[in-house]
């Protein structure tokens, strides 16, 4: 017998015209893949469609959801592998009785989770998936072609999020994802680079601003540039380039975001995040105020 979980790939947002973004789509792949670690059962992801952002990036829709899939190198069993499948509506414990009872199955199952489901049993589990460091497997699957860190410095990925074409009202309305102007905002975002640097004295800090925008809007980080300390800007690379990095940085600085969430999930080294962030971190994130100082 064997059981495998799955849960949706699509970003459609069915009953309305709405898209999701990667963040919004993959972080429930990364909960079922360490909640499947937890039972000692497989995971079918299935390839992402529907993912919104490729008009930024001048590729089709196809091209870019296939990125995704290439990048992350789920496991996927592919289609009509299963003896049975159902669908499975309960609580963790729930889940947990029923694949044990079906241990003695000789067939394989496909168990489809709801996406808020998964999301509700990993964030409650989250401390457990981060001691046993389940994603570590995932993350060292994920390859870039070139990568701009060096194990010389002390490496710095700042996610500031920023309105993109495929952001809905609501997101862009959305008060607590703090998205607005990076220049207004620069006195915030600078208490958090100097901390960083000021507790790494002796070392070489390289901070990598990940974003989308204009150089013009970022100008006022190159004002921080000086001994020991210089930004780069990364703005309007391909997320795959971008995850990657965030999620090998020895410091990520998140935004409210669920693109930062994914790297932060992939990522056992220190994050900071703000202290309205709607979604359960690890045990070792540093929280930190509306002015980017540390709690």
């Amino acid at each position: 017998m064997s059981v495998i979980l799955t849960t949706s790939s699509d970003g459609f947002l069915y009953g309305s015209s709405d898209f999701l973004g990667l963040g919004a789509v993959c972080q429930q792949h990364l909960l079922l893949f360490c909640i499947a670690k937890e039972l000692s059962v497989d995971v079918s992801i299935y390839p992402y469609k529907n993912i919104t952002g490729y008009v930024d990036h001048g590729c089709s829709s196809e091209e870019w959801c296939k990125s995704f899939t290439e990048f992350f190198k789920f496991p996927f069993f592919g289609e009509d592998k299963f003896d049975d499948e159902l669908d499975f509506h309960g609580s963790y414990q729930d889940l947990k009785s029923g694949v044990e009872s079906m241990q003695d199955n000789d067939k394989r199952i496909l168990v489809h989770l709801e996406d808020k489901l998964v999301r509700d049993i990993g964030q409650k589990n989250l401390n457990t998936f981060f001691e046993k460091k389940y994603l570590k497997e995932i993350k060292d699957n994920l390859v870039v072609e070139n990568t701009y860190f060096s194990k010389d410095n002390v490496n710095v990925s700042f996610h500031i999020r920023s309105v993109n074409s495929g952001d809905t009202q609501s997101e862009i309305s959305n008060s607590s994802r703090e998205i607005g102007n990076v220049s207004d905002n620069f006195d915030r975002y600078k208490n958090i680079i100097l901390y960083i640097k000021n507790t790494n004295l002796e070392q070489n800090v390289k901070v990598h601003i990940h974003s989308q925008g204009d150089e013009e809007n970022f100008k006022d980080f190159f004002g921080l540039n000086s001994e020991g300390l210089e930004v780069n800007l990364h703005l309007n690379d391909h997320p795959t380039n971008d995850i990657y990095h965030m999620s090998n940085s020895d410091y990520l600085i998140m935004a409210n975001s669920s693109y930062s969430w994914i790297s932060h999930l992939l990522n056992f080294n220190i994050s900071y995040v703000r202290d309205n962030f709607w979604h359960t971190v690890y045990p070792n994130s540093i929280k930190i105020d509306y002015n980017y100082n540390i709690i």
